[in-house]
């Protein structure tokens, strides 16, 4: 997925992986365990930080789809 979802509850989380989305977590990580990486908060979050979260692909890039 080219999104990231920032979610403080379970059931936001489980919101965005049934949408295909990345969803980070904010918060306590055992209640949000299913969240494909969780950060206590967002203080000196980055881009950079973000994309070392994610994966080393890009956050957002454009795709051509074949017509």
């Amino acid at each position: 997925s080219e999104c990231i979802v920032f979610e403080d509850a379970a059931s936001g989380v489980e919101a965005a992986l049934s949408g295909g989305f990345f969803a980070l977590g904010i918060g306590d990580a055992s209640e949000l365990s299913r969240a494909n990486s969780v950060v206590s908060d967002l203080y000196g979050m980055t881009l950079k930080k973000l994309k070392l979260l994610r994966g080393a692909e890009p956050l957002c890039k454009f795709k051509k789809f074949p017509s």
